[in-house]
């Protein structure tokens, strides 16, 4: 009976220390950096994709956290921006390093501290060579002396008009030193009206969203810095919510 008690007691013991020593076999030591990106680009966020960086950074290990679009694209703070601080500190919590377009980020939510200004990380690093980057889309995401996020993918917008429209009434083409009174009036010009004053035909047809502010700011020499959510970019949203060249312009929605 000791005998089985001794043999209990040794069993036992061992036992314990395989329960203690192979969690500290299996633990992984290394500094876990998470990515937060959303669903639909989930997939391009392969393993492979952070292999070089583990492999060059071996104390480190990145996880990417998969997020739901809706938390990705938060209320924009010109609607509501309680809801916007809401959904940005919701976003930035759930990783360390943040997918972010103008939809996630804006100077609301960097000057309310839910992102780390990477100026002083940019100005310690010699390594890195800020020519790698477009200016337009290096400077798209610094503002307050800040450097909010680098740009990694951009999106060309473009102007395309009919010259045979112009033509056809002997109005000049679009410059590059074109204004927003130019627009304005070419736009009203081009327009066709029936027998009955209907528009027929408007001066300037397009997409709904920010493609409107965005050309407006163009012409207004202001640059592109976080236009979204500019004050002044705000201030035409709001004053344009139903365009007041109603009559020469065409809005294209989904629905049509």
């Amino acid at each position: 009976m000791r005998l089985k008690k001794v043999r209990f007691g040794i069993i036992l013991t061992v036992l314990l220390l395989m329960a203690v020593v192979l969690p500290l076999a299996a633990q992984d030591n290394r500094i876990v950096i998470s990515v937060a990106v959303p669903e639909f680009l989930g997939d391009s966020f392969q393993p492979d994709v952070f292999a070089q960086f583990e492999q060059e950074n071996p104390a480190y290990k990145v996880r990417v956290v998969k997020v739901n679009n809706s938390a990705f694209s938060p209320v924009a703070p010109a609607r509501d921006l309680d809801g916007h601080l809401n959904g940005v500190a919701s976003y930035a919590a759930m990783a360390d390093v943040l997918y972010i377009t103008p939809n996630t980020i804006s100077v609301e939510a960097t000057r309310a501290g839910y992102f780390l200004d990477l100026a002083p990380l940019v100005a310690s690093d010699f390594g890195l060579d800020v020519t790698d980057f477009y200016p337009a889309a290096w400077e798209a995401f610094q503002w307050d002396r800040g450097v909010w996020g680098f740009p990694a993918v951009a999106d060309l917008l473009l102007m395309v008009y009919n010259p045979a429209q112009f033509d056809e009434i002997g109005l000049p083409y679009p410059e590059s030193y074109w204004s927003l009174d130019d627009l304005a009036a070419a736009t009203d010009f081009l327009k066709v009206r029936d027998s009955s004053g209907q528009v027929t035909r408007p001066g300037m047809v397009t997409l709904s969203g920010d493609n409107l502010a965005l050309l407006a700011l163009s012409l207004l020499n202001t640059g592109f810095t976080m236009t979204r959510f500019s004050p002044l970019c705000r201030a035409w949203r709001r004053r344009n919510s139903k365009p007041s060249w109603s009559s020469g312009w065409r809005w294209k929605t989904r629905e049509s």
